[in-house]
């Protein structure tokens, strides 16, 4: 499965300390700017839980820190997987037809570049845990590949606007004073572009 993962940076433009002196003389634009890439999503992600209940919570605990034990060490005989484990809950169930009882479950983490070795794993491990979760994301490698592209389209993006603005409002030049540059690619999830703000200082 590929799904497109888009990611974008941000850049501020603003008068430097240095110029403060002539910063009223100067005419100010504020605009945006934008650069996209459309990455293939390369990381699968899983998310199982083991969950028991009943009147004892510590024989509860044991059981599914057995399960888990187990599993971790299932996953650990392939290295194309990486695995970890999650939250660990315990909490009294209270209901009126039935006597309180006690809830335990805990979480594991698994995610791989080789979707058909771990939709193998999943298989096997679904006999004693339960799939809460199976989404496509963007490994960081594949992430830090694109983002100096990023970069780079989104820094011709804005001189390329800010010289179309400058002629626009019949000046001459502009002055490009600073320069504040916030990637995107946030997270492991599919989200949209974000915007690049940049400012400029212009000059007759």
């Amino acid at each position: 499965m590929n799904r497109s993962w888009f990611v974008g940076g941000m850049l501020m433009l603003s008068a430097a300390i240095s110029w403060a002196a002539e910063a009223e003389s100067y005419n100010r634009v504020s605009f945006s700017a934008e650069a996209q890439v459309e990455v293939q999503q390369d990381l699968l992600v899983a998310v199982l839980s083991a969950q028991r209940e009943g009147r004892r919570a510590d024989r509860l605990a044991s059981e599914v820190n057995q399960i888990i034990q187990q599993a971790v060490a299932q996953v650990k005989q392939h290295s194309g997987i990486k695995v970890r484990t999650l939250s660990y809950q315990t909490y009294p169930i209270h209901d009126k037809k039935r006597k309180s009882r006690w809830r335990v479950s805990q979480r594991l983490r698994l995610e791989s570049q080789d979707s058909q070795l771990l939709g193998a794993v999943l298989c096997k491990l679904q006999a004693e845990l339960q799939l809460q979760s199976l989404d496509y994301r963007v490994s960081p490698a594949m992430q830090q590949q694109n983002q100096s592209a990023l970069t780079q389209a989104a820094l011709e993006n804005f001189q390329q606007r800010a010289f179309e603005i400058t002629r626009a409002l019949g000046m001459k030049r502009y002055k490009l004073v600073r320069v504040n540059v916030n990637g995107g690619g946030q997270g492991l999830v599919p989200r949209p572009l974000r915007r690049e703000r940049m400012m400029l200082a212009s000059a007759d």
